[in-house]
């Protein structure tokens, strides 16, 4: 007696997928209807945007024109009464020029220049302090600070905090005056000198 195994099998010999490979298909799959989708909706919108800028650039044109139609229209006429304040000024202009540049380069005018010596005195002066009056001498001599303060004690704290700047290291007062008004009140007047500038 004898007995037959079958080892035939058709569903043994069918090769099976395996299901990461299903995964990473179904996730590529996707992938590319999400990637279609955006660019549907990414192109609807440029579009969209595109036929927006071309009204507000026809809009643009158009208000132009009228604005260019209306400065025809209103042109103004030439006043001689504002033609003789602009030449006034133009002059006033010219006077002040050579100022402006002196300060503007002052390194090429007079040496190390006036703005290190105005910004030292800006950066010390205490709040209750003004300078109405300063004369500086740029090759020697007197200078001179004039000026008010709200209480007596703020010139001498104002002339210590100038020690500090470089610019007025080693300057000697040759004169200081503290003058209190007549009105009365805390407030003083100053007037401090020196008898020579500062050496470079």
């Amino acid at each position: 007696m004898s007995q037959s195994v079958n080892l035939y099998q058709p569903a043994l010999l069918e090769p099976r997928q395996p299901r990461s490979t299903r995964l990473m298909l179904l996730a590529f799959a996707l992938t590319v209807i999400v990637l279609v989708i955006y660019y549907i909706l990414t192109s609807v919108q440029t579009i969209s945007l595109k036929n927006e800028l071309r009204a507000l650039s026809s809009r643009q044109a158009a208000v132009a024109g009228t604005i260019a139609q209306l400065q025809l229209a209103a042109a103004p006429q030439k006043s001689p009464l504002l033609q003789r304040e602009v030449d006034r000024m133009a002059a006033e202009l010219a006077a002040k020029r050579p100022l402006v540049e002196l300060f503007k380069a002052p390194q090429r005018t007079v040496g190390r220049g006036f703005s290190p010596y105005l910004q030292g005195l800006a950066r010390r002066a205490p709040e209750g302090l003004w300078l109405r009056h300063i004369l500086l001498t740029m090759e020697g001599g007197r200078s001179a600070l004039e000026g008010s303060a709200l209480r007596p004690e703020l010139v001498p704290q104002f002339l210590q905090s100038m020690n500090v700047e470089e610019v007025f290291a080693g300057m000697d007062f040759a004169g200081f005056r503290l003058l209190r008004p007549e009105t009365g009140g805390e407030a003083v007047e100053f007037f401090i000198e020196t008898g020579r500038e500062v050496q470079p």
